[in-house]
C-alpha cells in the first residue's frame, strides 16, 4: 500500500473506531500469520490462498446480523 502497510493501518483503524472488527487478507505463512495475530490489532488474519469464499465468509460471520450494511444503495 502507497502510504502504509496493513499492520499500520489496522493499529490506526482500531484507533479511530475500537469496535470495528479487523480482517487481514495476506500471502503470509501460517507461522508469521499467528504471530502477526498475537501482536497486532487485527481480529483475524486470513491466507489469501483461503479464497474469497473463506474472506465473505468471514466477513458475515463477524457481522452482526442486524447491521448488513448494503454499499450499492444511493
Amino acid at each position: 500500500m502507497p502510504r502504509m502497510n496493513g499492520v499500520e493501518a489496522a493499529s490506526v483503524l482500531r484507533g479511530m473506531l475500537p469496535s470495528t472488527r479487523i480482517i487481514g487478507f495476506t500471502s503470509f505463512n501460517e507461522e508469521l500469520r499467528t504471530s502477526l495475530l498475537a501482536t497486532t490489532a487485527f481480529d483475524m488474519i486470513l491466507s489469501k490462498h483461503e479464497g474469497l469464499a473463506k474472506l465473505a465468509e468471514a466477513i458475515c460471520e463477524m457481522l452482526p446480523t442486524s447491521k448488513v450494511i448494503d454499499i450499492h444503495r444511493t
